[in-house]
C-alpha cells in the first residue's frame, strides 16, 4: 500500500466518525512491523502471548495511530488478547 493511498484510508475512517485505529503484528513479522512504521503507525509496546498463531500463542507489537490514544489502544489489545486465549483453551 503506498502513503497516499494509506492516507486516504484514514480519512475514510476519520470522515465515518472513527477516530481511533489500532493494529497488532506479530512480533516475528519483521517486514510487516517495518512497514506500520513506514506507513506512520506508532509502536506502543510489545504484548507477550497477545494472540494464536498457527495454534501457538505468540507475542505481538500493538500500534496506534496516534500516541495519544496508546491507553485505550492497550484495553482494547487486553480484550483481543483474552478473547484470543479463551478461543484457544
Amino acid at each position: 500500500m503506498r502513503q497516499a493511498t494509506f492516507d486516504r484510508m484514514v480519512q475514510y475512517f476519520e470522515a465515518q466518525g472513527i477516530e481511533q485505529l489500532f493494529g497488532a503484528v506479530r512480533i516475528s513479522n519483521q517486514p510487516a512491523r517495518k512497514y506500520a512504521r513506514k506507513m506512520g503507525w506508532q509502536p506502543i509496546g510489545l504484548y507477550k502471548d497477545w494472540g494464536i498463531f498457527g495454534g501457538e500463542l505468540d507475542d505481538a507489537e500493538i500500534f496506534a495511530l496516534r500516541l495519544h490514544d496508546q491507553a485505550l489502544a492497550w484495553v482494547v489489545a487486553e480484550e483481543r488478547a483474552q478473547a484470543a486465549r479463551e478461543r484457544a483453551f
